[in-house]
């Protein structure tokens, strides 16, 4: 019996060293590119640098297209919120340093990648896509972890006839977005602004309204404007209603706003787990008290209370008017810009923790603002308007893989 056993392992080993090894490689694309799409964009990244083959997979136009279609439909694994740091470059308007951050020990520590860009503003950040504008009212869209992919945006438009009149008037007050049609799944940018001339500043209350699909040569107008006594500052939140854009529909939406909610905090507007939040802040002695509200079901404009927390101050309430608001990996951060707030930075909230733990990492003075954006598949090199990257953007001195 001892001796059949022996031969029984012996002839189990010689199998099992003479079977084929079956990898991911093995598996059919179409099954293959179904279990990838499931993936966050970090994972697949870190899959295609095993082979050349994974690497061509992850490259695939129909992986792309997929694994964004359920991003959109908040099918896909949770992107994790990720850190950006832009700067201006000391004498320089026009220069800024795209740094990416991570929060470790309380501190903000760089990144790998860095970019320097030749821009003025930023104009918007999706996913990871970042949007600049040029000195000459120009604007790009930049994907700083790919490739240093830059598509220039067009300056035509169905009513560029305003600006070549006689009467000269050009757009001015602009204010850009970016999202993602559901029904095509097609990246398109909503453009806000007004045309008039520099001279007589009561043309510039006529909203005009303009769509861009990357993928079309050309602005079209659409006739969904936002009420004219909304300034830029008040776009996102303002009155007891937030005002959004849908990008399926093409036009501006009203969300009222939660009826527990009080409107005398300081309310802020951010993306949080993927949801559109209010964060609404209010002072109370030593205490900062803090509720995030999350627009749990859009279409019923049902919001939940997830968060109720209290921290000891961390600002004035003055200074809260004109913090920014964002997310991270572990809760939500606010940042105040330097130049409102010279002895100020960034105090940043860990959710996870009870009590909340609440932290202000030291920043360096040449911060101009701190972004948060998540990863993504999107591209831009399939489209017809990528510009020489080598024109607008760089790599900085830490940068390892742009």
């Amino acid at each position: 019996m001892e001796i059949e056993t022996k031969k029984m392992k012996r002839q189990c080993c010689s199998n099992h060293n003479t079977a084929k090894l079956v990898g991911m490689e093995d598996l059919p694309n179409t099954i293959l590119v179904q279990i990838l799409s499931k993936l966050p964009s970090k994972s697949l990244f870190c899959f295609g640098c095993v082979s050349k083959a994974l690497s061509s997979t992850i490259d695939d136009q129909s992986l792309i297209t997929l694994h964004n279609r359920l991003l959109a439909d908040n099918e896909a694994a949770f992107e994790v919120p990720q850190l950006m740091s832009i700067a201006h470059k000391a004498r320089s308007d026009v220069i800024c340093t795209m740094q990416t951050r991570k929060c470790v020990r309380s501190s903000l520590k760089r990144g790998k990648y860095a970019l320097n860009v030749s821009c003025q503003d930023l104009c918007f950040v999706f996913r990871n896509l970042f949007g600049f504008q040029l000195p000459t009212e120009h604007c790009f869209i930049v994907n700083p972890l790919r490739r240093k992919e830059v598509v220039r945006l067009p300056t035509s438009s169905n009513t560029q006839e305003l600006a070549e009149s006689s009467n000269p008037k050009v757009l001015v007050g602009c204010f850009y977005g970016m999202g993602i049609d559901k029904d095509t799944y097609k990246l398109k940018i909503v453009r806000v602004g007004s045309f008039g001339s520099h001279t007589d500043i009561t043309l510039h209350k006529l909203k005009i309204v303009h769509v861009l699909e990357l993928d079309e040569a050309s602005w079209r107008e659409i006739s969904s404007v936002p009420p004219d006594d909304f300034s830029y500052d008040e776009m996102a939140v303002g009155r007891s209603c937030v005002l959004s854009f849908d990008f399926t529909k093409e036009e501006f939406s009203w969300t009222p706003m939660p009826p527990r909610l009080d409107l005398t905090n300081k309310i802020h507007l951010l993306t949080f787990r993927g949801a559109l939040t209010l964060s609404a802040t209010s002072s109370s002695g030593h205490t900062n008290h803090i509720e995030i509200w999350v627009l749990k079901d859009y279409e019923r404009k049902v919001w939940t209370l997830d968060y109720a927390v209290d921290v000891d101050v961390f600002c004035d309430s003055h200074i809260l008017e004109i913090a920014t608001c964002g997310e991270w990996e572990h809760g939500i951060y606010f940042y105040y810009h330097r130049f409102y707030a010279a002895n100020l930075g960034s105090t940043f909230l860990d959710l996870r923790s009870t009590p909340v733990r609440c932290f202000s990492p030291p920043l360096g003075r040449t911060f101009t603002y701190i972004v948060s954006y998540t990863g993504s598949l999107l591209s831009l090199k399939n489209y017809d308007n990528l510009v020489d990257a080598n024109e607008l953007v760089s790599d900085g001195r830490r940068s390892t893989k742009l």
